[in-house]
Parts: C-alpha cells; structure tokens; sequence
C-alpha cells in the first residue's frame, strides 16, 4: 500500500504538469494571426514554433484517442483511455473517504485526547492549491496526552484495573489513530488522482476536437471516437464497485462522461 500511495502521487503530479503543458499549447486551428505578434524573423519563429508543438500534440492526441492499426474509430477492444481510467480506480481501492469517527469507534476516555492531538497539514485543495485542509492526528502528542512517559497518570489510565489493560487500550487507540491518518491521506490522494485525470481527459479531448478539421466529403472521426470512448464508459457506471463506493466513482466517471459529451457536441 505504501509503494501504491507513492506512484499515486508521483501520478497526479505527473498529470497535472503533462495537463498545463497541452492547455499553454493551443491546438494549431485556433492560432490566429493575432500569435504572430511582433513583425521579423523573432515574430515568425515563435509563430511557426507553436505551429510545430500543436501539430506534435495532434499526433499524440490521435495515437491515445484512436486504435492503433488505422485512424478508422473501429474499436475491437475497450479504448485505451477508458482502459487507463478503469486502472486507476482499481488502484485507489481500499482508499476510503470516511473520517476516523466514521470508521473507528474509540474509547469515550480518549475522545478528548483524540481531538486534542489533532493538526492542520497541507494538501492538494480541489483547486490545486496546497492549503491547510488535511487533519491529521500527531500520534507523539496523542500518547503524551494520554501520559505515557510521564510520571503522572492520564485521567483514563487511573480508572483503569490493571496496567496491561491500561497498556492495551493505549496501544489499540493507537493503532486505530494511525489507521485513522492513514485513511484521510489516502482519502485526499484518490480525490488529487481522479481531480488531475479528469483534467488530462479534458485537455486531450479538447486537443482533439480543436484540431485539424477533415473535409465535408470524408467522415469526421473526432465524434466517432468520443462517442466510442463514452459507449466504452457508460457500462462501468452499472458495475457494483459504484454502489460500494459511489462518492468517488461516480463523481470520477461522470467527470469523465461530461467530457465525452462536450467533446462531441464541439465536433457537431
């Protein structure tokens, strides 16, 4: 789980950068005269620069969106993407979104303390922005407050009818407050995952439908593939792991099929 978590977030960095790099880049049918500012060889370098970068982009675009054999939009396999997609959700399983008083019943003598040892951390905000909206329990402050290492004994610990069974408890709130920060990292890390994909799917999507544009006498492929990837799409929204976990899910694949729809609604 660990080494998962790691390449989770190594992932959402990746796809955010790879994200603003295709947004900085305009597709080439909507570079205007207007990007050719300044007159001389300077001007039209950076001009024909952007041009080379967007039609770079297009072939990418295409190699991701459209079946590798030809551009024909034939799928005889699910389409990568949605393929990629399915992946990454089977890879944020067991990450779940309940806090740690939804999961974990702790001991009314420690509910105090469990609260008190609580922090602010920075994370990824649904902006992208890190902020301090991740709470943490700090585990050192949590048995300090419980009086471990000190002379004096803890409130709870007084009321209780041996020394092992003072220990014991003291271990197994412990253990349930790591699991507790366990459970609120990854809650934020499939959050930042599904947030940058669906911002990478956005971007392609609209590289895509933005891009050279075929003529009247040849079909255009660009609707046929998002209408693909959305028939693609459209029976994971049945399957029973959206109704075990349906606030990542759904909001995950329904973020994905907006795209789709708006993708094919440009190429109309």
């Amino acid at each position: 789980l660990q080494l998962r978590r790691v390449l989770l977030a190594q992932t959402a960095l990746l796809l955010q950068v790879v994200t603003w790099e295709m947004r900085i880049a305009k597709p080439a049918a909507l570079q205007t005269a207007r990007s050719q500012e300044g007159s001389g060889i300077d001007g039209h370098q950076r001009a024909e620069m952007r041009r080379t970068v967007a039609e770079h982009l297009q072939e990418i675009v295409r190699e991701l969106c459209m079946p590798a054999e030809s551009h024909d939009v034939g799928y005889s396999r699910p389409p990568f993407l949605i393929g990629v997609a399915v992946r990454l959700l089977e890879a944020c399983e067991g990450f779940g979104s309940a806090s740690a008083s939804d999961r974990y019943a702790v001991r009314a003598e420690l509910q105090n303390m469990f609260g008190a040892s609580s922090c602010k951390c920075l994370a990824p905000s649904d902006e992208g922005t890190l902020t301090m909206c991740l709470e943490l329990h700090d585990p050192f402050v949590f048995r300090r407050l419980c009086g471990e290492g000190t002379k004096t004994p803890s409130a709870w610990g007084a009321q209780s009818s041996s020394a092992d069974t003072d220990r014991g408890a003291l271990l197994a709130a412990s253990e349930q407050l790591c699991e507790a920060n366990r459970l609120s990292c990854a809650a934020v890390l499939t959050k930042a995952v599904t947030r940058t994909f669906n911002l990478f799917m956005s971007a392609i999507f609209f590289h895509l439908a933005e891009g050279s544009r075929p003529s009247r006498a040849v079909t255009d492929p660009r609707g046929q593939c998002a209408r693909a990837h959305l028939e693609a799409l459209l029976p994971r929204l049945a399957d029973e792991d959206v109704a075990r976990n349906p606030q990542t899910r759904l909001e995950f694949l329904a973020g994905l099929a907006a795209i789709l729809v708006q993708t094919m609604q440009r190429t109309e």
